[in-house]
């Protein structure tokens, strides 16, 4: 008796899936080459961050860490030191002995009237008040130069920790997701073949328990007599339906794709 199979078989539903995965994945475009970041936090310890290798943010962080590197240390130096020159120069200008204040005055004798007492002295306070100052002002530039001259070496010895350590370019790979949406789109071809199987079942021979075996005749209902023959399944040949025979042709079709594209 011929009977259809409307069910796919399970190790053919697992082909179709983990093949059509298989080829999902591997028709996936990359996601290109990635850059691992480390950050240093406030309490000194680090966090990763993976980046695309053309990402704007890659740029900022590696200007981020040449200013940390230089700190400014080459520019404000030099304003430092200028500093420091300009405020010793006024400072030795305005630090006038007696003897020169004595020749200035008489040079200035023969041209104009020598001031009263009253206007030289304060005169004399102001000049020291502007010495004062610029002596001041020479102090706190020295110890600005050796500030930054002392952080520079710092650095340069690394004493101290870069804020953003750079980790190693990893090769382009495929995303994440790539994995999960490639095996539910095994799972549904898995599932429309399962769906093809029951509206295009397999034809197959089904045995009768109650067959004759004997060629004894029987009786019809019209009355007239019948030689019944049982014979192996075997010694018949069914013809499948053309769906049938594509589902069956597409699924080593499939796995073949899917070992070649694993291989290639």
């Amino acid at each position: 008796m011929i009977a259809p199979s409307r069910r796919l078989p399970v190790h053919d539903f697992l082909l179709v899936a983990f093949a059509v995965a298989v080829i999902s994945i591997s028709q996936w475009p990359d996601s290109g080459r990635r850059q691992w970041v480390q950050l240093r936090q406030p309490d000194g310890t680090l966090r990763q961050f993976s980046l695309s290798e053309n990402d704007p943010k890659l740029a900022k962080l590696r200007l981020s860490l040449e200013k940390w590197a230089k700190a400014g240390q080459e520019t404000r130096l030099a304003l430092a030191r200028w500093r420091a020159e300009l405020a010793e120069f006024y400072a030795g200008r305005t630090a006038k002995t007696d003897e020169t204040d004595r020749a200035s005055t008489t040079r200035t004798v023969s041209f104009r009237t020598m001031p009263n007492a009253p206007d030289f002295k304060e005169a004399e306070r102001e000049r020291r008040a502007e010495h004062a100052f610029w002596l001041e002002q020479a102090d706190a530039a020295r110890q600005a130069v050796a500030k930054m001259e002392e952080v520079r070496r710092s650095r340069r010895a690394l004493e101290v920790p870069p804020p953003i350590v750079f980790g190693q370019l990893a090769p382009a790979a495929k995303p994440g997701h790539a994995v999960l949406l490639a095996t539910l789109i095994g799972l549904t071809a898995a599932l429309a073949f399962a769906g093809w199987a029951h509206l295009c079942p397999v034809l197959r021979w089904k045995s009768k328990t109650d067959a004759c075996t004997s060629s004894d005749p029987d009786l019809t209902f019209d009355g007239t007599r019948q030689l019944r023959f049982v014979v192996p399944s075997a010694w018949i040949r069914l013809r499948q339906p053309t769906a049938v025979r594509l589902r069956q042709a597409a699924i080593p079709v499939l796995v073949m794709a899917a070992i070649t594209a694993m291989v290639v």
